[in-house]
């Protein structure tokens, strides 16, 4: 089974993408586990409107297991060898008759014990009661409220979608009076897909935003900026008579910006553009032509994926 869950944003911090794809990374594999799932694959994205996670090879249900657990002390379960209190309401709990108790050695002495078989619960009850610890439990700086509610984000959520194949994974997010459902719609970019986009199946998500000018993958992302800085860079010092130089820092920081409001207007003054990164080393022509070649290119028919929101 493909599992897609995507949460839908206004525009994210770009330092707070990466945290939040780190923290997912780490969160949701170990949640998994503990829920006795294992997938074939789990992969995290994130762009300045979105996070998302894409899990695939994910079981329908967990496998049937046989289970020790561990009960009262053997002095505490029984007196004069019958059954006290303590071993009826661990009975009672484990759902199973005072005739399947079992005492064992331990280091500390003699237990009750039974050995129980659980069946598996299916998988999609499992991530609907999941899903909710895994966006309350992303950490950031600066989280904020909106609207009535108590719910704390990064930036407002405005959409969800939960999709388990091509079926929608119910799901809700309340925040005071206002209340938002999963569905398998979301939003493509802004400015050329402003309409909303229909995911079909969750193993299509990568190829469906790639149709409306968004690329999900931030690594994906940033290898095309590599690769057009260079050869924009390249094409435009020569023109300038400048020498062209990379700086790695400044692509790492671009790959996860909101491109969509920036003037088309070329500056030629002498000014240096203000450094997204105050402090931090970079070259002024990178700087220079990607804000005079971005939107250009944006509107071209091969649009690079680092022109998204």
């Amino acid at each position: 089974m493909f599992f897609l869950l995507e949460v839908g944003t206004e525009e994210l911090p770009a330092d707070f993408i990466d945290e939040a794809i780190a923290q997912w990374q780490q969160i949701i594999p170990k949640s998994l586990e503990e829920n006795f799932l294992t997938p074939e694959n789990l992969e995290v994205y994130g762009t300045p409107r979105r996070l998302a996670i894409l899990i695939s090879g994910l079981p329908e249900q967990q496998k049937d297991r046989d289970e020790v657990i561990k009960g009262p002390p053997v002095k505490a379960a029984f007196k004069d060898g019958k059954p006290t209190k303590a071993a009826e309401g661990f009975a009672r709990k484990q759902e199973v008759t005072l005739d399947d108790l079992e005492i064992r050695p331990t280091d500390k002495g003699d237990f009750v014990f039974i050995e129980k078989k659980i069946k598996g619960r299916q998988t999609k009850e499992i991530l609907q009661e999941s899903i909710p610890n895994w966006i309350n439990s992303l950490e950031g700086r600066r989280f904020m409220r909106w609207g009535n509610g108590e719910l704390r984000f990064s930036r407002p959520i405005r959409w969800l979608v939960a999709l388990c194949d091509q079926e929608i994974l119910p799901l809700e997010i309340v925040n005071g009076d206002s209340t938002i459902t999963s569905d398998r719609l979301s939003r493509g970019h802004r400015i050329l897909h402003p309409d909303t986009v229909s995911i079909a199946q969750a193993a299509e998500y990568r190829e469906t935003f790639r149709a409306v000018y968004v690329e999900v993958d931030p690594k994906q992302r940033q290898q095309i900026i590599e690769k057009d800085i260079e050869n924009i860079g390249l094409l435009k010092c020569t023109q300038k008579g400048r020498k062209f130089v990379e700086k790695p820092e400044y692509i790492e920081f671009t790959k996860d910006l909101d491109f969509s409001d920036v003037d088309e207007t070329e500056d030629e003054s002498n000014e240096t553009p203000a450094s997204p990164n105050p402090g931090s080393s970079y070259d002024k022509v990178l700087f220079d032509l990607l804000k005079a070649e971005r939107k250009k290119i944006a509107k071209e028919k091969n649009l690079p994926p680092y022109v998204i929101i």
